[in-house]
């Protein structure tokens, strides 16, 4: 916990392949990491551990990642667009919220992934886009049903 944590001059990090999780406060407020790919090895990220990267315009999700706590990546404001594995099942409250570019979210999951809050996500999303056949799960799902104007079907 807190490893890099108001890192500001940090700008590029490898993560090994092995860790399970990002911990929480990790690279928080590491304000000049622009880049980060997340090892397939890691499950959880959790609370605050990207929070307020404000120069973070690009992340690559583990292909593994199940959870993504509280916060994680709250006010990162170059993100514009993420992509979240096949694998996650939970996204806590507020997790992108003050993400004020994020515009495009393709969710991989055929189940929806539990969403903590109706805040998970930002208003600013414009497209959601969710595997072929999931539209209903999605819009029944707690929490979802706010997006389901920006939901658009992968074929």
């Amino acid at each position: 916990q807190n490893a890099c944590n108001g890192c500001t001059a940090l700008t590029d990090v490898i993560l090994k392949e092995g860790i399970t999780t990002i911990d929480g406060y990790a690279f928080y407020k590491c304000s000049s990491l622009t880049d980060i790919t997340v090892p397939n090895s890691v499950t959880d990220i959790n609370w605050y551990a990207f929070s307020e990267c404000s120069k973070l315009a690009n992340i690559t999700l583990s292909n593994n990642l199940e959870s993504i706590d509280r916060y994680a990546f709250t006010k990162c404001v170059e993100l514009s667009e993420i992509t979240i594995p096949s694998t996650l099942t939970y996204i806590g409250a507020s997790a992108f919220s003050g993400c004020s570019k994020l515009n495009t979210m393709t969710i991989l999951a055929t189940t929806p992934p539990k969403l903590a809050a109706s805040n998970s996500i930002p208003s600013t999303i414009s497209t959601i886009y969710i595997p072929a056949g999931t539209a209903n799960a999605y819009k029944a799902a707690s929490n979802w049903s706010s997006y389901s104007s920006k939901f658009v079907e992968l074929s």
